[in-house]
């Protein structure tokens, strides 16, 4: 079977496919930093006010 070249349909449709999924799993991760970002902002906003900051500042 002969190899497709670089600009055959196939591999174009094929880094297509792969440039997709890249962009579909940035825009998962992101999605998931902003949950877990939100989950640990409404965790701090519980604590009075003098500890979050001090929790915020050893996280430097």
């Amino acid at each position: 079977m002969p190899k497709a070249s670089s600009n055959s349909p196939t591999q174009w449709i094929h880094r297509l496919e792969d440039h997709t999924y890249g962009i579909w799993d940035m825009s998962k991760a992101q999605q998931l930093a902003k949950e877990k970002a939100d989950i640990t902002i409404k965790s701090l906003q519980c604590l009075p006010q003098s500890l979050q900051i001090i929790h915020l500042s050893e996280k430097k």
